[in-house]
């Protein structure tokens, strides 16, 4: 039976115990990450409040069940992490302007781990390796090389094998690359101006949202994917020491990216995959 269907019984206590252990992991490590930053004098005490400010409006929004709630509190904290620069445009410009690149250096290695797992479910091996078990370059290199193979192995799955092999043919392609993380940018940036409307909507006119399921998540998922980036970027890269700094230095690193892309290159993508300067 294929892992994607197991459901219940063991193979589910198993599955459910993995997602449990690696839910504890990744807590642990988050833990470990913000009493580092705390205990760090290499950001200065304004930095740090500001990053432990968005910390706590993140959980007031995470700990309540109205969604009008949640979106004023998330959105309240990724303003205040992005209020480095007063002179950047209004407050809605300048979220976009500076989340919108975290999100874009972190899409290529989403799609990529997010293939390698079902290839994990689908149980696909690679000179009798688990797939799972690759570094994220070599997997990319993987997914090139096997193309044929992997294929082969998910046809049963129309779906999963459509998307795959379209992701192969963007990825081999640094031109094809560039035009989809250029599409995705333009899409984060419209969601994002919608999510600033809604917010205002409700603080100025006390309005109800229309789906404000879909703009809390993706406003949940915009805010961790910063904050876990902040974290992972001041412990590692040690010469910045201010959120600006932060901002302004993955705003480069994503135009490094788009350049070389666009110059029908893949080095910069596979220099800050493997140096994880992107995808934590």
């Amino acid at each position: 039976m294929s892992n994607l269907n197991r459901t219940t019984g063991q193979d589910g206590c198993r599955s459910t115990v993995q997602v449990n252990c690696r839910f504890i992991v990744e807590l642990t490590k988050l833990v470990g990450q913000v009493e580092t930053l705390v205990n760090s004098a290499q950001i200065s005490d304004a930095n740090r409040d500001r990053i432990i400010s968005s910390f706590r409006f993140f959980r007031y929004g995470s700990d309540t069940n109205i969604f009008e709630n949640k979106l004023v509190n998330w959105w309240t904290a990724i303003e205040y992490l992005t209020s480095t620069d007063k002179n950047s445009g209004n407050i809605g410009e300048r979220v976009v302007k500076s989340i919108t690149p975290i999100l874009c250096l972190h899409y290529t290695h989403k799609l990529l781990l997010a293939t390698q797992k079902i290839l994990g479910e689908l149980e696909y091996k690679t000179n009798g390796e688990d797939i799972t078990t690759l570094d994220i370059v070599t997997f990319r290199g993987i997914l090139d090389s096997e193309k044929n193979e992997i294929l082969e192995h998910t046809k049963n799955y129309e779906y999963i094998n459509y998307h795959i092999n379209s992701l192969i043919s963007t990825i081999s392609s640094p031109k094809s690359l560039y035009l989809l993380i250029q599409s995705h940018k333009e899409r984060l940036e419209l969601q994002l101006q919608r999510i600033y409307r809604a917010r205002c909507d409700i603080v100025h006119s006390a309005e109800l949202l229309v789906s404000p399921a879909l703009l809390c998540a993706n406003l949940e998922f915009y805010l961790k994917q910063t904050l876990r980036s902040v974290l992972e970027i001041f412990i590692t890269q040690r010469h910045l020491s201010s959120t600006k700094d932060f901002f302004r230095n993955a705003s480069f690193r994503l135009d490094l990216l788009l350049t070389d892309l666009n110059n029908n290159s893949s080095a910069e993508l596979d220099h800050q995959l493997g140096s994880k300067l992107i995808g934590f």
